[in-house]
């Protein structure tokens, strides 16, 4: 949790910077961030933020993809500086209707570049995994699948139980407590 902390701490440093150089541009006084991430995850950061960082910053919180729609109707009106999205299908869709920016050089090559889109106009700033638990007494580790695709394989019909999107485990597990 520490560490994840940290690591949000520091990509929302990221974002808020590229968010300082929107204001200082434009020489609003404040920086318009819409959230389709909860409150209750980056409000802190955000307050934080502005403690040590002297800013003024809006937060518009909502869903991830109305919020998208919200920034493409809006246009060039759009008061939005930052997205926080939810999920990588609304940033593609505004950065199809051209409604992103590329992220200087300078900010962007301080991210792994696994963790930004191809052409620099985002960056992720969480991530998730996926797990696949097991009975070892039943299966090998060698029989285990190397991707998600190959469990539609007749071999694993009526072998898997799952709770979607996140976990598929074996129906021999006991359950969790």
């Amino acid at each position: 949790m520490f560490k994840r902390r940290h690591f949000l701490a520091g990509m929302l440093t990221l974002a808020l910077v590229l968010g300082i150089a929107q204001v200082s541009q434009s020489q609003n006084q404040t920086l318009t961030i819409y959230s389709g991430r909860q409150e209750a995850l980056i409000g802190p950061l955000i307050k934080r933020a502005e403690q040590e960082l002297g800013l003024n910053i809006r937060v518009r919180y909502g869903d991830t993809a109305e919020l998208a729609i919200a920034i493409i109707e809006e246009g060039r009106n759009s008061p939005a500086d930052i997205f926080f999205a939810q999920d990588a299908g609304a940033l593609g869709a505004l950065q199809k209707a051209g409604r992103t920016r590329a992220i200087p050089a300078q900010i962007i090559s301080r991210v792994d570049s696994r963790f930004r889109s191809p052409n620099n106009h985002w960056v992720g700033i969480t991530g998730r995994a996926r797990v696949l638990a097991y009975n070892t007494r039943q299966v090998n580790r060698n029989e285990l699948p190397n991707s998600i695709s190959e469990l539609t394989q007749p071999k694993w019909r009526g072998e898997l139980a799952g709770l979607p999107p996140t976990v598929l485990f074996s129906p021999s597990l006991p359950p969790c407590a």
